[in-house]
């Protein structure tokens, strides 16, 4: 689905208010390294027609309902945007893009590197990456 500047502006905006890019490690024996990189993200509101529309602009049709933060909280609505799509939507979104600019900046160069195979230069920038985006995504930061 090709979608208008105007709806990637509300993607972008969604993204900067709403969403989380992480890149991490997870943990596989069954690798050489022990592990493997993933690049993610998610957004989460509990208003399920934001998370909807959302889904709908990224190509993300599954959510799922998550746990209230408290006994008097609504549910959060979640849904996660696959490595897949994120090669798709990042870099169209990325003009419109202001708090999140750089980590979107750094998840695109990681999905390129990890895509592109394991060189040991591509180990060591993607650890570069890792460390920006783990020190970019602390609270306050």
């Amino acid at each position: 689905m090709e979608i208008t500047d105007i709806q990637l502006a509300w993607v972008a905006s969604a993204i900067d208010f709403e969403s989380s890019i992480s890149f991490h490690k997870q943990k596989r024996p069954k690798f050489e390294r022990g592990f493997q990189w993933s690049v993610e993200m998610q957004m989460a509101n509990t208003d399920k027609r934001l998370i909807e529309q959302f889904g709908v602009l990224c190509g993300q049709s599954k959510y799922y309902i998550g746990k209230p933060a408290s006994i008097h909280a609504k549910p959060p609505y979640r849904i996660h945007i696959t490595p897949k799509l994120l090669r798709v939507i990042l870099p169209k979104v990325l003009p419109y893009l202001i708090a999140k600019k750089r980590q979107a900046e750094l998840a695109i160069e990681a999905l390129h590197l990890i895509k592109n195979g394991f060189t040991d230069m591509n180990a060591r920038r993607l650890e570069e990456i890792y460390c920006e985006m783990t020190k970019n995504n602390k609270r306050g930061v």
